[in-house]
């Protein structure tokens, strides 16, 4: 809080800069605080994820009615790119886990459980996001992250096809019209692209 002073009217705010303050905290190694960032991260995307603006759900219908070079598709408010280093869904799954197995534990003497252990290093995206009123993580490929980077940075349908097809050149025109179909199909499942276009 001496760090970082909140000018927010709400207590909910109080941890947004948290995963900085871990990142820049010399009591830890470089590698310490480069984990800790990506578990607070993941935590506040879960915080945000849970209050965030309701927004309604982008009409599909709009691709048929205009020019791909005109369209922008957006990300829901309540939605979170994370680009991670280590398996942090998986350690926040297993920390789950072990609180529900140590409050067995607490009731009943004879159940064992384990102690939570670090993240595994791995390299994974993730989507943290709030649908039908719950919070949820998902992990996708890179080039899923990629396109949704680029709707989040406001290119048009235009520009993500013509970007995302110079910088994966091993796939080739029809696979990833494929990938960009079965990608955008899975986006309005889940509620992630917000209603509205800027033209």
């Amino acid at each position: 809080l001496d760090r970082f002073k909140s000018s927010s009217y709400t207590l909910r705010d109080l941890g947004q800069q948290l995963p900085q303050f871990c990142l820049d905290y010399p009591a830890f190694s470089t590698e310490q605080r480069e984990m800790i960032f990506q578990i607070a991260s993941f935590e506040w995307a879960e915080i945000v994820a849970f209050d965030s603006a309701v927004v309604d759900d982008f009409d599909a219908s709009t691709l048929s009615t205009v020019d791909g070079t005109r369209l922008h598709l957006s990300l829901k408010p309540n939605l979170t790119l994370l680009s991670l280093s280590w398996a942090i869904d998986e350690f926040v799954q297993k920390t789950l886990c072990v609180e529900k197995c140590a409050e067995t534990a607490r009731l009943n003497r004879n159940v064992e459980h384990s102690p939570i252990c670090y993240p595994r290093r791995e390299t994974n995206f993730v989507v943290v996001y709030r649908h039908e009123q719950s919070v949820f993580y998902k992990r996708i490929d890179s080039l899923s992250y990629r396109m949704l980077l680029l709707i989040r940075a406001g290119k048009s349908l235009a520009e993500i096809v013509e970007t995302i097809g110079s910088e994966v050149v091993e796939l080739n025109e029809e696979e990833l019209a494929s990938a960009f179909t079965e990608n955008f199909a899975t986006w309005m499942s889940l509620g992630w692209l917000a209603s509205g276009t800027s033209m």
